[in-house]
């Protein structure tokens, strides 16, 4: 929870273990991609 006049945050954030290792894994196949097309290409 945010208060509105001071901006000061209270409790925990709400990390999601299935959202954090599916953008985790989109990065690092993302990144694979672009270095095997950087390979093929050159």
């Amino acid at each position: 929870m945010v208060n509105g006049c001071t901006g000061a945050v209270e409790g925990e954030r709400p990390y999601s273990s299935v959202k954090v290792s599916a953008t985790a894994l989109a990065v690092v196949t993302a990144m694979l991609a672009v270095i095997l097309f950087a390979l093929w290409v050159l």
